[in-house]
């Protein structure tokens, strides 16, 4: 039988990716919105194969909703681009969350920047990134 890890029932945000089992996760946080590209989630992945969803939810202002911003994540892989998600939460012209499924072979090093059109401190985003994961010894 195996054991849960002992951090398992505490969720943990950071530039990291952890494992629960067979299930991988990372949670970048919040990033407050800047015209400063802000690297939110940074890490090498183990030894399985990670079949899973990265997500960008976009700025927004808790205590006024209807404030937002425009803002792009960049999703790379070994230094590669492979996606770049965006978010309009100021114009609502383009959803407010976007979502790219992924398959990341093992040993593979995530990172994953976000970058908005204004330098909002109270507009916060958030970035995770949820999968399985399969063949790690």
């Amino acid at each position: 039988m195996d054991r849960v890890q002992p951090e398992a029932s505490v969720v943990q945000t950071g530039l990291g990716i952890r494992y629960v089992q067979n299930y991988a996760y990372a949670y970048s946080g919040t990033f407050q919105s800047s015209t400063t590209a802000q690297t939110v989630i940074e890490t090498t992945t183990g030894s399985g194969i990670i079949v899973g969803e990265f997500q960008l939810n976009g700025p927004v202002q808790a205590a006024e909703p209807n404030v937002g911003t425009n803002t792009i994540a960049v999703i790379k892989f070994n230094g590669e681009t492979i996606s770049l998600l965006k978010t309009d939460t100021a114009n609502e012209t383009q959803p407010g969350s976007e979502t790219q499924k992924v398959i990341i072979p093992p040993f593979t090093t995530i990172s994953v920047s976000v970058d908005s059109d204004n330098n909002q401190a109270a507009r916060l985003g958030t970035v995770t990134f949820t999968g399985r994961v399969y063949g790690a010894e």
